[in-house]
């Protein structure tokens, strides 16, 4: 079997479920909108529920990607603070560029459309992020908060920089100066500032 069809199948989706929302899209008009056969898409995927899946793990594989190249190009990891300002704006950069794709996984993080089970795989394919909080938890730059409640504000602060830049979209230097300004934001509610 293609890889390449299954993939056309998934881009072909977030199109489809972006514009049209996730009920709306038939599986026939799936398959129209990746140029195959109708019955293809079973090929791949049997169901409409396991195609939903794929796309979800799909998009967090490739912010996932995305994520691990930033903190990848910081030379020294001990740098708490350059580290996860590097991360920031490299989310807010992709969830710009990527809009249909960072709407469609805020959708479908808060919808019951994705099964347990990718969850499960989306969560833990996230865990050497989790272990980076961890030591920037334990570097004694932050506050010593629970790495739960520091993963969601991070989330949290981060789809709020994210909406604000595609609402006046803003680029280039706008969009830069706003993903220092976020994260310095962000970073001052969060660094430790008790000597």
């Amino acid at each position: 079997m293609s890889s390449d069809k299954k993939m056309m199948l998934i881009e072909a989706s977030i199109d489809l479920f972006y514009k049209q929302g996730f009920w709306k899209s038939s599986t026939a008009s799936i398959a129209k909108n990746a140029k195959v056969a109708t019955g293809t898409l079973f090929n791949y995927f049997s169901s409409k529920e396991q195609l939903i899946d794929a796309v979800y793990l799909h998009i967090k594989s490739e912010l996932l990607e995305e994520l691990r190249s930033s903190y990848a190009q910081v030379e020294d990891q001990q740098q708490v603070k350059l580290v996860i300002e590097n991360l920031w704006c490299r989310y807010v950069q992709w969830g710009v560029s990527n809009h249909v794709k960072h709407d469609l996984l805020q959708q479908l993080k808060l919808s019951d459309l994705v099964s347990d089970s990718a969850q499960q795989t989306g969560m833990q394919s996230f865990s050497d992020l989790f272990q980076l909080m961890q030591q920037w938890l334990a570097s004694g730059e932050l506050k010593p908060l629970d790495i739960e409640y520091f993963a969601e504000l991070f989330q949290v602060q981060l789809e709020a920089a994210i909406n604000i830049a595609k609402r006046h979209n803003l680029q280039d230097m706008a969009l830069n100066k706003h993903m220092l300004f976020s994260f310095e934001v962000f970073w001052d509610g969060v660094k430790d500032n008790s000597d």
